[in-house]
């Protein structure tokens, strides 16, 4: 059927004045395929279409489309375009740290800062493989907590309910929840905490965050909302998932948080920004549900981002070598801004230069970990970022397997919307601030994390004064010291 008599026929089936226009962007956009047999299908399969088309975002499914078309890729940088960004070391921030910290708590009591967390990201990887974590975990006697919620960790289940904390098992939501109350008591105001949701996982992670103990007391200063979802396409074309009138979606990336706060979040307040500005909220951090030693508001990143009169502050740590895959906040030639070049896009022989001036050391030592902190104005002004997109991808239907595209967006491209001159780049310690939970097993995986925290809880004890001995996995205690 020709285009024209296809709109033609789906149109006049549809009296609903929203609805026929949610038909015309589809067609507009080359979704012909999903109308086809209009006619013949039952008013199941038109209703549940019709509310998946809601979810879209139309104007970037015409960018993802027109990418596909044009067959452009994202052009890598040469290297004489990339030049090393001016940061401080955390040594370097040593005579201005006391200070910092002050203006950063006084921030806190001032009500001025705001912590976001995007924690829709899907746990499926980790359940195929829970036995396996779980067997390779040391001090098993001491992790039954973790032990019986972790064997109800399922495909459904988003990865921030994942249990990482050491003995008692509990989620990266429960602790970044409990370390927001913390730090509330501490100055006495409790900051908001933002979790960035996806209509994917949303279900289950509201479960474990307002089935928190503490939620109901704080529930005031939780903000829920969902950043959308983009659809998998095939060709351009959106892929059905059956013959039901069910669409292929997948995140639409943590880009998606400054369009997603214009929206109503999730308990009905007014829009987001609007709420936080009534609340007197002047500067929102941002850091990956997946690192659960990452602080909710690192003081002296707030003070110094308050002192400078920064719109951005990135922490960034140093790499464990030149092959670690974490991206490089870096200057340009001839752009006013910085960027963030992702581990992937920045050059080999550039990441492994030795730095001229100590050639023990990289000329890009340090990597972006995705803890900063932004200008609320500035997030307010946000309407476009990049396209990322990534080709290829194994899509498994009810119809059968295909490849397809997806594509997203990343809150980190905000930089190339800000002043090099408002942007502060400050070095945080690895071993307080980033151990990200990203693979199964071996590196970065939930067993190694949670050694990393025993270990930092451990060195923190010692360097109070406290003696300490610890199981070893043949159940020999050892002096701490001595171990380390």
């Amino acid at each position: 059927m020709a285009d024209t008599t296809l709109k033609k026929s789906v149109l006049s089936q549809i009296e609903n004045q929203p609805e026929r226009e949610l038909v015309e962007k589809a067609l507009v956009n080359g979704q012909q395929h999903l109308f086809e047999n209009w006619d013949e299908r039952e008013n199941t399969y038109r209703e549940t279409l019709l509310a998946e088309l809601k979810k879209i975002d139309w104007e970037i499914v015409a960018e993802a489309r027109q990418v596909l078309s044009a067959g452009a890729e994202q052009e890598l940088l040469g290297e004489d375009e990339i030049q090393p960004m001016m940061m401080r070391t955390f040594g370097e921030q040593e005579d201005d740290r006391m200070d910092e910290d002050e203006i950063g708590r006084q921030a806190l009591i001032d009500g001025k800062a705001a912590w976001l967390i995007p924690a829709g990201g899907s746990g499926s990887r980790l359940v195929r493989v829970l036995d396996e974590i779980y067997d390779s975990l040391p001090f098993k006697r001491r992790y039954r907590v973790a032990d019986d919620e972790m064997r109800t960790f399922d495909e459904a289940s988003a990865k921030g309910q994942l249990p990482i904390s050491p003995v008692l098992g509990k989620s990266f939501y429960g602790l970044f929840l409990e370390q927001a109350v913390a730090l509330g008591a501490r100055v006495s105001r409790m900051p908001v905490l933002i979790f960035m949701l996806s209509d994917i996982t949303r279900k289950a992670s509201i479960a474990t965050i307002a089935g928190h103990p503490l939620y109901e007391a704080v529930r005031n200063a939780v903000v829920l909302f969902d950043h959308g979802v983009n659809p998998v396409l095939d060709h351009g074309r959106i892929i059905p998932q059956d013959n039901e009138g069910h669409l292929v979606f997948s995140g639409n990336g943590n880009g998606g948080l400054f369009k997603g706060m214009r929206n109503t979040p999730l308990d009905g307040r007014d829009n987001i920004y609007k709420w936080l500005r009534s609340q007197g909220i002047e500067s929102v951090g941002f850091s990956n549900v997946d690192n659960p030693v990452a602080d909710v508001i690192l003081l002296h990143m707030l003070g110094s981002h308050e002192k400078l009169n920064a719109k951005l502050s990135f922490g960034v740590v140093r790499k464990v070598d030149a092959e670690e895959k974490v991206g490089m906040i870096v200057g340009l030639s001839g752009k006013p801004h910085l960027d963030k070049i992702e581990y992937n896009l920045f050059p080999e022989a550039l990441a492994a230069r030795p730095n001229p001036d100590a050639p023990e050391r990289l000329l890009f030592e340090h990597g972006d970990v995705n803890v900063f902190i932004m200008d609320l104005g500035l997030m307010e002004k946000v309407e476009h970022l990049p396209l990322c997109l990534y080709r290829d991808k194994e899509i498994r239907t009810e119809l059968g397997r295909r490849l397809g595209v997806k594509f997203e967006t990343f809150t980190f491209h905000i930089i190339q919307q800000t002043p090099a001159a408002t942007v502060d780049v400050k070095e945080i310690l690895r071993e307080d601030q980033f151990m990200p939970t990203k693979n199964s097993v071996g590196r970065d995986s939930p067993a190694t994390v949670i050694r990393a925290i025993c270990t930092r809880n451990m060195r923190w004890l010692t360097e109070q004064g406290a003696q300490l001995a610890v199981q070893g996995v043949d159940d020999t205690l050892t002096d701490y010291t001595a171990l380390c």
